[in-house]
């Protein structure tokens, strides 16, 4: 595999968004969408990378009982994604985060935070 694996592009994510948190002193909302912006070329360029980083953002997201409308419409797409020559590691992490996030789904204890502008935005930066 050419890009990160599924767990380093996790690592990676929450590192990012850590950082927004505690350093830039952001709120749990605008680290999400600076996280989101930080990941867009890795996230181009590699599957594992997109479905890494969306799913992960979609879990921190919900953990503070929000996701974002850019987030929540693509949850349902990344999990029909095929992701190849993930190593078991890799997969069983992919596997245990999509349990969290159906879990957390499941308890319908969030809403969902819609912004037109900037989920076109997010479609320019992603090339969608």
């Amino acid at each position: 595999m050419d890009g990160k694996k599924y767990i380093e592009a996790k690592d990676c994510t929450l590192e990012i968004y850590e950082e927004f948190r505690n350093e830039q002193k952001f709120t749990e909302k605008q680290s999400i969408d600076a996280t989101f912006e930080e990941s867009v070329i890795p996230m181009r360029k590699d599957e594992s990378e997109y479905v890494s980083v969306f799913l992960n953002l979609a879990i921190l997201s919900l953990k503070q009982k929000f996701i974002p409308d850019y987030i929540f419409d693509r949850v349902e797409k990344i999990k029909n994604i095929d992701l190849k020559d993930l190593s078991s590691d890799d997969l069983s992490c992919y596997k245990a985060d999509l349990n969290n996030f159906d879990n957390l789904i499941s308890q319908g204890d969030f809403e969902i935070d819609s912004d037109e502008i900037y989920s076109l935005r997010v479609n320019m930066l992603l090339g969608e």
